[in-house]
């Protein structure tokens, strides 16, 4: 804008923090942007202790999976980057029937009430409704305590990030490179297609795409074959070190 005094070169190539980190260059301060960290009081912790147990989830109970299925809409109100509640459901199925998992959906407002009540409506087996019950810190404290979270592009997976809990992050008209989680031992699914990514600054996120083809061409069974052989697996790489991360945090604070 012109009544900016120092252009900062943007590109596309690079993480969305270190755009950010590029402003602070002409200050003299140069380096990645340090580690961010959300404060979580004990009484949240134990909020979150109490809900999970009250749900019936032990406090040892592997794996305990948040399932978020929420986004943030386009200017067109069309859920581009949004997967399909009946892919949830069926990959929430497919954890509680071959690794016993306790699978919890999260969300806020009526639009996505409606999400979990239909991922709910189309699943075999009962999973928590946790919907409206947390504020953004108890969510936080929630999702630290949690093995893993299986998620679209929106804030939660930044959250999970944030509170260094692995992330299965579900991407089409965004790139992951440009807003894909940080952290340790994450999933990201992304197609890549030519149309890709159709959100971006260059076209102030509006996108005229009717059919999100990059979403849909992420399939349920891939993305349990992958949570398996990485997360649950007898043999899988990061197990023990995903049930022991779970358990510092659960006796945190």
């Amino acid at each position: 804008g012109f009544l900016y005094t120092t252009r900062v070169v943007y590109t596309d190539s690079e993480h969305t923090s270190a755009l950010f980190a590029r402003l602070l260059r002409p200050f003299g301060i140069t380096g990645a942007l340090p580690p961010a960290s959300l404060r979580v009081e004990t009484t949240e912790r134990q909020r979150v202790r109490d809900f999970l147990a009250g749900a019936g989830v032990e406090a040892e109970r592997f794996p305990v999976v948040v399932v978020h299925l929420g986004i943030g809409m386009n200017f067109y109100r069309m859920p581009l980057k949004r997967w399909e509640p009946g892919n949830f459901a069926t990959v929430a199925d497919g954890l509680i029937e071959r690794h016993g998992a306790a699978v919890v959906f999260t969300g806020q407002g009526r639009e996505e009430r409606a999400l979990i009540a239909e991922a709910q409506r189309r699943m075999r087996h009962p999973a928590i409704d946790a919907c409206d019950r947390f504020a953004v810190t108890e969510l936080a404290a929630l999702v630290e305590q949690c093995h893993f979270v299986v998620t679209n592009d929106t804030s939660v997976m930044h959250l999970a990030a944030l509170m260094d809990t692995p992330v299965v992050a579900l991407f089409g008209p965004t790139a992951p490179l440009h807003y894909g989680p940080r952290g340790h031992h994450n999933l990201v699914f992304y197609r890549d297609l030519y149309c890709s990514p159709c959100l971006t600054n260059y076209n102030l996120k509006v996108s005229r795409c009717l059919d999100p083809v990059c979403m849909r061409g992420i399939r349920p069974e891939e993305v349990l074959t992958a949570i398996t052989e990485r997360y649950l697996g007898e043999t899988a790489l990061y197990r023990d070190w995903l049930r022991g991360r779970a358990e510092r945090a659960a006796s945190a604070a």
